[in-house]
């Protein structure tokens, strides 16, 4: 038993050095940046590295995760810090609200993923939890084109952009991906 108990530790220590390895990256190296902020490694998702502060004591999250980046890059770029109660991907969406109504307590428009309002860069999307990432995900819109767009995002193994397509029904903007809870913007 204690054998057997050896051979998959062993294992595993393998696979996570031959991951590290293979991205040849260190935990917190920059691996990208959209309009002057930057995005981090984080190795295997999931993991978490301390807290991320800035000057001031605002939380932005678990550094390197995909919150944090969200969270940060808002900070930086518009200088809005999220109220302190949202400090998790599935309490940002509020599924009470109807397609361009305003979030009050968070103070950003939140849209469905049926939409009538276009996309925009620097929209935030919400993704739903699934059985392999239970806290959901989020990202930016980073490019909008005629039938995708591009997110960026922190913590998805080594990917920080992704291409997703879009679609117009019945005049309403639809992101095709089933895992799309919806978005916000400033």
């Amino acid at each position: 038993m204690l054998k057997r108990f050896l051979q998959i530790f062993i294992l595993l220590l393998t696979l996570f050095g031959s991951l590290r390895l293979y991205y040849n990256k260190q935990i917190g190296d920059v691996i990208d940046n959209y309009n002057g902020v930057e995005i981090y490694f984080n190795s295997i998702p999931f993991t978490s590295k301390g807290e991320s502060l800035n000057e001031d004591g605002y939380k932005f999250g678990e550094k390197y995760q995909a919150l944090e980046f969200v969270k940060r890059y808002y900070f930086e770029r518009y200088n809005y810090k999220f109220p302190e109660k949202f400090d998790s991907i599935e309490k940002l969406y509020n599924s009470t609200l109807k397609d361009g109504e305003k979030n009050s307590e968070l103070g950003l428009v939140q849209y469905s993923n049926l939409s009538a309002y276009p996309f925009k860069e620097e929209d935030i999307i919400l993704f739903k939890p699934t059985i392999y990432n239970p806290q959901g995900h989020i990202a930016i819109i980073s490019k909008v084109e005629e039938n995708s767009i591009e997110i960026i995002q922190q913590n998805f193994w080594k990917t920080t952009r992704k291409n997703i397509d879009i679609e117009k029904i019945n005049n309403l903007w639809h992101i095709k991906d089933n895992k799309i809870l919806g978005r916000l913007q400033k």
